[in-house]
């Protein structure tokens, strides 16, 4: 059986040999990652500069406006009946987003199981969601899908994986309920609350803000100090 050679480091002329590469944070890391390979890079410790608009889309889709990890404001309508709330909370989330000089990013639930009419209305209510950020001018490029299995872990536990809606709505009320402060939480609503906790330290948000935005975060992280 032939011997295995050593690795040999080779160097291009003109240039010194490249060094050990060292420790690779958390937030470096969520820089670098590729698209579609998000979910193996750690959360950012803290949230990022940035502006979420967040949808648990439906045709009663449940939404939330966050800025820096805060959230600003949620709420639910019925997307068929309503367009104009539905352009209403996109033109909210760029406005606040260009008030703070920040980026903003569109977060959808991504339609998921269950019957073919079913994903059919998810799908249209998606539509109407998109239609309404191309209206405001806003970059398809700054856009999340996330499947609830890839949210509920983080946020309400690894139970919540794989579980149907209806066995995890309670928990969902409970949560959202603690993190806005109000008990007059609807069920839609609370969804979208959820999904804001989660995207506000979502390494795919750092990939769809850019190096800029993400450089940024980290000189604010810096700068306040300690862990949220």
């Amino acid at each position: 059986m032939p011997k295995r050679r050593a690795a040999v480091a080779l160097t291009l002329p003109g240039l010194d040999p490249a060094p050990k590469a060292g420790p690779v944070s958390p937030q470096a890391r969520a820089m670098c990652m590729r698209p579609g390979r998000t979910s193996r890079a750690a959360p950012a410790p803290k949230p990022w500069e940035c502006v979420l608009c967040v949808v648990d889309t439906a045709k009663v889709s449940g939404w939330a406006i966050g800025a820096r990890g805060q959230l600003r404001e949620s709420g639910q309508h019925d997307t068929e009946l309503r367009p104009d709330l539905t352009a209403g909370v996109v033109e909210r989330a760029a406005s606040l987003a260009k008030l703070l000089s920040l980026p903003v990013v569109l977060v959808l639930e991504a339609p998921y199981g269950g019957k073919t009419f079913m994903l059919v209305a998810l799908g249209v209510a998606k539509g109407r969601w998109l239609d309404a950020w191309k209206r405001a001018g806003q970059a398809a490029s700054r856009k999340v899908t996330v499947q609830p299995s890839v949210w509920r872990g983080p946020v309400l536990g690894s139970w919540a994986v794989g579980v149907k809606r209806d066995r995890v709505r309670a928990a969902e009320l409970s949560m959202a309920r603690g993190l806005v402060g109000r008990d007059d939480v609807g069920a839609d609503e609370a969804a979208a609350v959820c999904i804001h906790h989660w995207a506000a330290h979502a390494p795919v948000v750092g990939e769809r803000i850019g190096a800029k935005a993400v450089r940024k975060s980290m000189a604010a992280w810096s700068q306040r100090g300690g862990a949220r």
